[in-house]
């Protein structure tokens, strides 16, 4: 075999052990749980054990804005009917207009009511938990104010905790302007892409082609960066070209099986065409409904195209979220082969 030849084999040999490196990766499986009630009924035991879920992130509590009062105050609290059996990550919620209107002489008392209100709960029920996770769709008016929030939580919880924060896909796109926040890894939230409240969107939940306009510079985010994928449907109203709401149910709504109510007009959206009261909203003639729908077939080509990208071979996909009435309508075989 002559030189070049030899250079041929060898160059095909390394993009072979190349691709195989890059496709070995140690994917963990986590969900969201986003209830104000903690306590899992026997198909959502049977979904996280089957998937050998280890761990659950559990939105612990939402921090809003009091306009009347000119503060941040807490709301809707979780309750525990039940003692978690995994290791818990609390989720805290935290408004974007709570950011932009708090003073940053505020900051640091607000970051003792966060971690107070976290370690309460954990003593109430006697749990033990390694990180705490902000929530946060933060913007450029923002910025300053939740990162300096981030900072004082790192310094309350010093190194005993491991603290992350949410990344939305613009804030990756558009580091350079929304900055990176001080925090110990990231978690990419590949979902809740477009607005629900225009009309023209397709589907707010999730869209490849979005998805992809968004990751090209992934690569280089300086943060470790875990993947949280959708795992719902919902259905959006709109009423004279306008929002009016969203409704989630146990079943995939399906406007087909009511002609004399809906009529399609494009792809998954329908009109109504008779008024009706359906899921406690009241439906007017005219009206537009838009069925938003997640097809695991399509989180998994995005996986595919953008796991490779991530710095660390080691990282999480989680799933928002937790919930029987949107997991049975996907096979604990279809989550498995995400993976």
């Amino acid at each position: 075999m002559g030189n070049k030849n030899w250079f041929y084999l060898c160059l095909i040999l390394i993009c072979i052990q190349c691709q195989n490196g890059a496709e070995k990766k140690n994917i963990k499986r986590s969900f969201y749980y986003w209830k104000t009630v903690y306590s899992l009924n026997p198909e959502e035991k049977i979904i996280l054990d089957s998937l050998s879920v280890k761990k659950l992130y559990i939105r612990y509590f939402d921090v809003d804005w009091d306009e009347k009062n000119k503060r941040p105050i807490p709301k809707a609290p979780i309750s525990f009917k039940e003692i978690p059996t995994y290791n818990v990550v609390p989720v805290i919620f935290i408004t974007n207009r709570t950011m932009v209107n708090i003073s940053e002489i505020e900051i640091p008392e607000l970051a003792k009511s966060i971690v107070s209100k976290v370690e309460s709960l954990h003593v109430n029920q006697k749990l033990s938990y390694g990180e705490i996770q902000m929530d946060c769709d933060w913007s450029e008016k923002s910025r300053k104010n939740y990162f300096k929030l981030i900072q004082e939580i790192k310094i309350l919880i010093g190194g005993s905790l491991v603290l992350s924060a949410t990344i939305r896909l613009h804030q990756v796109k558009f580091s350079n302007r929304t900055g990176v926040p001080p925090v110990d890894r990231g978690v990419l939230m590949v979902y809740n892409m477009a607005a629900i409240n225009d009309l023209n969107t397709v589907n707010s939940i999730f869209d490849a082609e979005i998805v992809d306009q968004y990751t090209d510079n992934l690569a280089v985010y300086p943060l470790h960066l875990d993947l949280a994928f959708p795992m719902y449907h919902q259905n959006v109203l709109f009423r004279g070209g306008q929002y009016i709401g969203v409704w989630r149910d146990n079943n995939i709504f399906d406007p087909k099986l009511l002609p004399s109510y809906f009529k399609h007009v494009e792809k998954n959206t329908y009109k109504c065409i008779k008024d009706t009261f359906m899921h406690n909203m009241f439906i007017r003639n005219e009206d537009i409904v838009r069925i938003e729908e997640t097809h695991l077939s399509e989180v998994k080509n995005v996986l595919k195209t953008i796991k490779n990208q991530l710095k660390s071979d080691t990282f999480t996909i989680i799933f928002f979220d937790i919930n029987s009435s949107h997991a049975k309508h996907t096979s604990i075989e279809e989550i498995k082969s995400i993976f």
